[in-house]
């Protein structure tokens, strides 16, 4: 997972010119949508009222020819030439109000509804000049005028719809932002919070899976292709490796946290991660209602699950944004700041201990290891799940993860789901091998340690200093650094029986 600033200006030039053509096939998409529901609703119509289906394709046909007769090309008119106008003139609009809506920053973070009204104006300004041709060449009278006009408007306030819903979808999945040169920074903006939305959908839509899908929205907004951390998700979802614990929509964001910031920043004996990642999973708890799989999601339809991914990333700008500070009680603060200090000096991290010891296995550099940072003591010193499996499960992902990036396979998982079928075989989507042999590590864990949970491993709360005085008494970090190496093992045979 190592960057260079070679490679970060490279991402950055070829993001920013692949946002622009996409911005200009979103318009193509539109024109061409917004062309055909028009004239299927125009067609509907003049068959309602008793006219030829085909009569406005004559018309236009019959000026387009009258028009190019008076440069001295001879073409005929009549239907045929009205549609092939149809469909050309419509996609350039399209494409031109892609480019358009580019270029005027107003714009581009505009909800659907000004992007609506703009492609509204757009078209009504630019279609008059063709308009006004039909009546002029064709020596039209007043009443077959005002008709022309009238169904005209009614027509492109049709086709202005479907065109701005259309770039509006397509611009909220693929923001323009301003370029960032360096080392990415992971940045987020409360301002960008419908278009993360949007993007949040369209990965969960073509991967399938919580975790993987708001790290590569997270990616995407920052204009980074760094698959290595999406694989390090690859055995999260289902509440890591399927146990039903902490959503994706927890653990992603956390990884993001501490790319940030790592065990840095240290303010009154916590470092920075612990705070913002209280903060952060506060937020989600009260935006969705518990933190764990089990309870957000529905087995049958994974309405929740969906809430939770489209609104993750809005939820960690929130956080980045704000003052974490009042996230911790002091005494809770004292506590948890007792205990890293005691690990510190034993020169102990649960999920680091795990990549130390698993060698060659995998490639630990300082990028890990910051990415891992909150994931101690039960996930921020909170008791949940414990650390050493965490990092064996992200472990297993960096080793055989596959990226799922195919709307029609998850659309089949869902549709197996929704049925009451397992959607969780490894043909069905690619991360699904590797929360399988996530969840493999899981049972073995369970078995071994008797829960996957800190607090119930260890019978010590470290929300409270006798907790973690309980602990240190007991000599917590050996038996805790026991744990890790016997996962790291575990992992190394599993990966040895997955090859």
């Amino acid at each position: 997972m190592e960057k260079t600033l070679e490679g970060t200006l490279h991402g950055i030039a070829s993001n920013t010119s692949n946002s622009f053509i996409k911005r200009l096939g979103w318009g193509f998409l539109g024109g061409l949508a917004g062309t055909l529901v028009m004239d299927l609703l125009l067609m509907g119509a003049l068959l309602a009222l008793g006219q030829p289906a085909w009569m406005c394709f004559s018309i236009v046909g019959d000026t387009v020819s009258r028009f190019l007769a008076i440069l001295g090309a001879q073409i005929a008119g009549g239907v045929p030439t009205g549609v092939l106008t149809h469909y050309v003139v419509g996609p350039l609009f399209g494409i031109l109000f892609g480019a358009f809506v580019t270029s005027l920053p107003a714009l581009r973070g505009a909800s659907l509804k000004k992007t609506t009204l703009a492609a509204f104006i757009y078209v009504e300004v630019l279609s008059q000049p063709i308009l006004a041709t039909t009546p002029i060449l064709l020596k039209m009278k007043a009443p077959a005028i005002l008709q022309w006009f009238g169904g005209s408007f009614v027509m492109h306030l049709i086709l202005s719809i479907v065109l701005g819903f259309i770039v509006g979808y397509g611009l909220r999945l693929s923001p323009l932002a301003t370029p960032k040169v360096g080392l990415m920074q992971y940045d987020l903006s409360t301002h960008m919070e419908p278009t993360y939305r949007a993007r949040s959908l369209d990965n969960l839509l073509r991967m399938g899976h919580c975790a993987p899908a708001v790290m590569q929205t997270i990616l995407d907004i920052n204009h980074s292709k760094q698959a290595g951390l999406v694989k390090l998700m690859a055995g999260m979802p289902g509440g890591i490796g399927n146990t039903g614990y902490e959503c994706g929509g927890i653990t992603s964001p956390l990884v993001v946290l501490g790319l940030r910031s790592g065990l840095r920043n240290t303010q009154d004996g916590l470092p920075l991660i612990f705070d913002q990642g209280h903060a952060y999973y506060r937020h989600f708890c009260n935006e969705n209602g518990a933190p764990f799989c089990k309870a957000i999601q529905n087995p049958h339809l994974p309405v929740g699950c969906i809430h939770a991914v489209r609104h993750s990333p809005e939820i960690l700008a929130e956080t980045i944004e704000s003052d974490h500070r009042p996230s911790i009680p002091a005494e809770q603060r004292q506590a948890y700041s007792c205990l890293y200090g005691h690990m510190q000096q034993c020169n102990f991290h649960c999920a680091h201990e795990v990549y130390h010891q698993l060698g060659d296995t995998i490639p630990v550099d300082q990028e890990l290891l910051d990415a891992t940072s909150a994931f101690m003591g039960g996930t921020l010193f909170k008791g949940l799940t414990c650390g050493a499996l965490t990092a064996g499960v992200m472990a297993i992902g960096v080793k055989i993860g596959e990226i799922e990036n195919n709307y029609l396979r998850v659309a089949r998982m869902l549709a197996i789901m929704v049925s009451s079928g397992y959607p969780f075989k490894d043909e069905l989507n690619k991360f699904n091998r590797s929360i399988n042999t996530g969840h493999q590590l899981s049972k073995w864990f369970r078995n071994e340690f008797g829960s996957t949970q800190c607090q119930a491993i260890t019978q010590c709360d470290f929300s409270y200093q006798a907790g973690v005085e309980s602990y240190i008494a007991g000599d917590g970090v050996s038996k805790c650094r026991r744990i890790a190496r016997m996962v790291a093992e575990q992992v190394q045979n599993i990966l040895q029986s997955a090859e």
